[in-house]
């Protein structure tokens, strides 16, 4: 009886060893997989991201090479430097309006080199331009080309601006045409790049970041940013750990590309 105890518990520690052995090594196992899976996952989410970055940047190209080309062929139109000359301010508001729709714009002003606005067809009825927009003028009049390129915060939203001069044939006032940077366009990039969200910020006067554009749900875009100057990096928010790269846009504003964690 004796020995066939001894046996019991010699055969149980056995057993005991095999069995931690074999619960090591599946958890070894299991540790490589996952970290071999968790690594696979972040480049593929770095790849997309990249992705996004390259058409994010090729677009802002592009709309800055067609915002300045739709300029040009403005300052120098026959009709609406005619009314320019004649004065007649609802004339010239109604001839503004109607070349921004027909170049496809979302803004467009003509300002006097002082910074009076002749036209604007934000439907402000001031005739200060907004700081943004005279901080622009003031680049441009003071540049060799006499043109100023930004993207700039008007009326709480991003625009992509260009400000050039109107000839006839000498410059005699200036033209400031715009593209909205809004959820339209956030939108767009996260349709066109396998859904990476997109969101556009620029800060306050006060310094804090505020969003102007978000593609992510509407409630997690109020708790999206985080305290301070946003930067890439893993961000932690109540619904999930966000990859996430932060992009300067010129000027104060940012765009910030995400992927999540969860998702990969």
């Amino acid at each position: 009886m004796i020995r066939q105890g001894l046996f019991s518990s010699f055969r149980f520690k056995v057993i005991s060893v095999i069995v931690g052995l074999l619960v090591a090594t599946l958890a070894g196992v299991f540790y490589a997989v996952n970290s071999v899976s968790i690594d696979r996952a972040l480049r593929q989410i770095n790849a997309d991201l990249d992705v996004t970055e390259r058409a994010f940047e090729r677009l802002v190209s592009e709309r800055n090479r067609a915002l300045a080309e739709k300029a040009r062929f403005l300052s120098s139109d026959h009709a609406y430097r005619q009314i320019y000359g004649f004065g007649d301010r609802a004339d010239l508001a109604m001839a503004t309006e109607n070349h921004r729709r027909r170049i496809g714009a979302d803004l467009m002003l003509l300002l006097t080199f002082d910074g009076r606005a002749l036209a604007n067809t934000l439907g402000s009825s001031e005739q200060s331009p907004p700081v943004s927009i005279a901080a622009m003028l003031k680049q441009a009049m003071d540049s060799d080309t006499g043109e100023a390129r930004e993207i700039v915060l008007i009326e709480d939203q991003l625009y992509q601006v260009v400000v050039l001069p109107l000839y006839a044939p000498d410059p005699v006032a200036m033209v400031v045409l715009g593209f909205s940077m809004g959820d339209t366009l956030a939108w767009e990039l996260k349709e066109a790049t396998n859904d990476t969200d997109v969101s556009f910020a620029y800060p306050q006067e006060d310094g804090v970041f505020q969003l102007t554009a978000c593609t992510h749900a509407s409630s997690l875009c109020p708790q999206l940013l985080p305290a301070g100057v946003p930067a890439s990096g893993t961000w932690q928010t109540t619904a999930e750990p966000l990859l996430t790269r932060v992009l300067p846009l010129g000027g104060k504003g940012l765009a910030i590309l995400q992927r999540s964690l969860d998702q990969a």
